[in-house]
């Protein structure tokens, strides 16, 4: 059997690589690939099935308290579909109690870019308030992508989600347990 530390390395590790995956695809290309989030989910089943951890039980009700949010706000257009699929599978990744950590951290990463987003904005300006954000950085795949309009096409939210999940590890590791 493996040791629970190999475990948590293996899981943090597939979370790692469908968060960066996810977030390169949503700043990039402005989607979230299927394949990523039902290959993320499966994997995250298999994890959770064969090794025991987080168990079947606690990745799916993760995969549901991550991602049922997720999906309230794509119908409402806050989010994107793809940011919702790859909420179930950051949730089914993380296990429940830890999936309710990486929405909430990933929801304020989230926040506090769009606050960021704001305050630069105003600072150069009311008119176009977004559009002046469009220059480097992360931003520059907007403007590589000739997307000016956050209000239009929205931010690549994937990116703080998969942040979201990377806090979540960490976390516990800080605070003396986890992976």
């Amino acid at each position: 059997m493996l040791s629970t530390h190999l475990i948590d390395a293996l899981r943090a590790t597939v979370i790692l690589a469908a968060g960066g995956a996810g977030a390169a695809y949503d700043v990039r290309l402005r989607i979230v690939p299927n394949w990523l989030c039902g290959g993320s989910f499966l994997a995250a089943l298999l994890l959770a099935a064969f090794l025991s951890l987080p168990g079947l039980e606690g990745a799916l009700l993760g995969g549901a308290l991550f991602g049922g949010p997720l999906v309230l706000f794509w119908l409402f257009g806050w989010c994107g579909a793809g940011d919702a699929k790859i909420g179930f599978a950051f949730g089914a990744l993380l296990g429940f109690p830890l999936a309710m950590t990486g929405l909430l951290f990933g929801t304020l990463a989230g926040g506090a870019w769009c606050a960021l987003l704001i305050v630069y904005s105003l600072s150069r300006g009311a008119a176009g308030i977004w559009r002046g954000a469009c220059g480097g950085g992360l931003l520059g795949a907007w403007a590589a992508a000739k997307v000016n309009d956050v209000w239009t096409y929205g931010m690549p939210y994937a990116l703080f989600l998969g942040i979201g999940c990377a806090a979540a590890l960490v976390l516990p590791t800080v605070s003396g347990g986890g992976v």
